[in-house]
């Protein structure tokens, strides 16, 4: 049940609830594989997942129980960067609206998750740290930049001849 945390590839999640109960179980939707976490009960709730570090993308896949529409919300800090809505469609052969969801237009360090179905289920939740450049591109990009410069200034005295 949730609160729990989870590291993956140095990345630790801290998962918490509100309003409804979340539990981690066996799946049986159809594209969400092995476990699920479930929002276990009718109520409307929020599932809120920090993270130990700075993130760039978040993708998921989801389900819902009945129709409704998913939120993602991410946020740097407490200040909102990136939201994104949408609903499932229904695989052949079930009754529960499936789908995936992402956020990649801003930097985050955590996300809130909700639906106006009164269930949902996540699964596969997967992040990406920052983009940050390796030193050696920094060093590239600042030689290419002050030999552009050099150019520049050897144009103007030869005009200038």
């Amino acid at each position: 049940a949730v609160p729990f945390s989870d590291t993956q590839d140095g990345i630790t999640a801290s998962f918490t609830q509100t309003g409804a109960t979340f539990l981690v179980g066996p799946t049986f939707l159809a594209t969400l594989t092995g476990n699920v976490l479930l929002d276990a009960d009718e109520q409307l709730g929020v599932l809120t997942v920090n993270f130990d570090q700075i993130l760039a993308v978040v993708n998921f896949g989801f389900a819902t129980n009945g129709v409704g529409t998913l939120t993602l919300t991410a946020f740097l800090n407490g200040q909102q960067t990136c939201t994104a809505t949408t609903s499932g469609g229904i695989p052949p052969g079930t009754n529960f609206p499936e789908g995936s969801i992402g956020c990649q237009t801003g930097t985050f360090n955590s996300i809130q998750i909700s639906s106006t179905a009164p269930d949902f289920a996540i699964d596969n939740l997967t992040v990406r740290a920052e983009n940050v450049p390796e030193p050696a591109t920094v060093g590239l990009a600042g030689v290419a930049l002050a030999a552009l410069a050099l150019r520049r200034r050897a144009v103007q005295r030869a005009s200038l001849r």
